[in-house]
């Protein structure tokens, strides 16, 4: 089992662990296909609107979830998970990427932290 993902599952209703198995996605509690999915696009909106208004993690499944059944490049499936979300009035997180110069800073201050703490033991 590779995968720690949860989803409503439009099968038997519940949210459960969707699994890889044999190169297709499978509700654990009912065996579901995720991948008929694909050419049930009113069960396929109703299942992305349902979990897209659950929250973050939900919103993360069904982002994977569409990429990977519908057999799509990464930026066309994004592009179509937040467009959908956006006709349906689901505003989803955006993420700012870190700069490198903030881990840069926290390296070293942490080194300047330690030096510090160990000048202060040796010099007693």
């Amino acid at each position: 089992m590779r995968s720690t993902m949860y989803s409503a599952c439009p099968g038997c209703h519940e949210k459960t662990l969707v699994q890889e198995t044999g190169g297709t996605w499978r509700c654990t509690a009912c065996s579901f296909d995720y991948g008929t999915l694909v050419g049930d696009e009113s069960a396929r909106e109703a299942w992305m609107l349902e979990n897209l208004r659950a929250g973050p993690m939900s919103q993360l499944a069904v982002i994977h979830l569409h990429r990977v059944i519908r057999a799509l490049p990464l930026v066309e499936s994004n592009d179509a998970v937040v467009a959908f979300a956006a006709r349906h009035g689901i505003a989803l997180p955006t993420g700012k990427p870190t700069s490198p110069l903030w881990f840069v800073a926290a390296l070293v201050g942490g080194l300047v932290a330690l030096f510090t703490v160990l000048w202060a033991a040796f010099v007693r």
